[in-house]
């Protein structure tokens, strides 16, 4: 799921600017505050192997896929500004913010949308694990065979743009408000770092969080081997959107958890460059081992 490199497709986006660098400053620090605390509260003692190598790799998969969300952004935003089209959430610029009132059913709508852009992102998530043709850019977030905060940063810039294109229609369709699509653009990248991250949480702060929002060891899951816990946890902030839709499974013990595409060894990835990775989509997909279509 592409949640880091999504931006605010609003018009007036120009004004966002200053907010998106801010927002790639949060980043940079966040993955550095969560690295750092993967090195003492690691959840998977294997997610150190290869590190050079994985952040190089996830690095450059990064820059690519931002050089084409930037790109996207920059060709969609211009379109927006010249649609004028009324989608259900536009109502809320018509009211008068000056009243104690209008303010709060604003900042209710709000809340509202970011609900339904998470839920948007679980849809869009879960398509892209049930439809091929999504599957061949999306297996290459999951390739990376082992997870930490840099697995959030690894995303095909082929699935940037159909994610950035769908995304356009929806938040036309929908009318999302520029603060409502920058505070869930703030919270999803927060979240993506912090449930890709190899940080282990104590059982109370996990009992805690979990039935809300998507924790390392509920995402390390869906990463997994195991082909009936890769279909399952694609919430992207909350966590309650796989037990509305059926698709929750629980959490198994880190030492359990192979992380990875069994079609794809550790070994096998580490040896491919990041150019020959990128290539992956446009390759015969290998079908899912047997072996790893559940766990027994």
């Amino acid at each position: 799921m592409p949640l880091l490199l999504s931006g605010a497709l609003h018009t007036h986006c120009r004004e966002t600017q200053e907010v998106t660098h801010l927002n790639v400053f949060f980043l940079i620090v966040l993955c550095l505050v969560l690295a750092l605390l993967e090195t003492r509260f690691a959840l998977r003692f294997d997610a150190a192997a290869n590190r050079r190598q994985r952040w190089k790799t996830n690095a450059i998969a990064f820059v690519l896929a931002s050089l084409v969300s930037s790109l996207m952004q920059y060709v969609l935003i211009a379109k927006i500004e010249e649609i004028e089209f009324k989608g259900l959430f536009r109502f809320l610029e018509g009211l008068d913010q000056d009243t104690a009132y209008s303010t709060t059913f604003i900042w209710l709508g709000i809340g509202i949308q970011v609900l339904v852009l998470d839920l948007y992102l679980y849809v869009w998530h879960r398509l892209n694990h049930k439809v091929t043709f999504f599957w061949r850019f999306h297996q290459f977030h999951h390739l990376d065979p082992y997870m930490d905060v840099t697995t959030a940063l690894r995303f095909h810039p082929g699935e940037i743009l159909l994610s950035q294109l769908l995304k356009f229609g929806f938040f036309l369709c929908m009318g999302i408000s520029k603060e409502a699509a920058l505070i869930f653009q703030t919270l999803v990248t927060a979240s993506a770092l912090f449930h890709h991250s190899n940080i282990r949480l104590s059982t109370s702060i996990e009992s805690f969080l979990a039935p809300l929002l998507v924790t390392p060891r509920h995402h390390q899951n869906h990463h997994s081997w195991f082909l009936e816990e890769t279909d399952s946890n694609y919430g992207a902030i909350f966590s309650f959107w796989d037990i509305i839709f059926n698709s929750k499974t629980f959490c198994q013990a880190p030492s359990s958890v192979t992380i990875g595409v069994p079609t794809h060894s550790a070994q096998t990835v580490n040896s491919m460059s990041i150019f020959r990775q990128i290539l992956t989509p446009f390759q015969r997909i290998k079908r899912w081992p047997n072996a790893f279509l559940q766990r027994k």
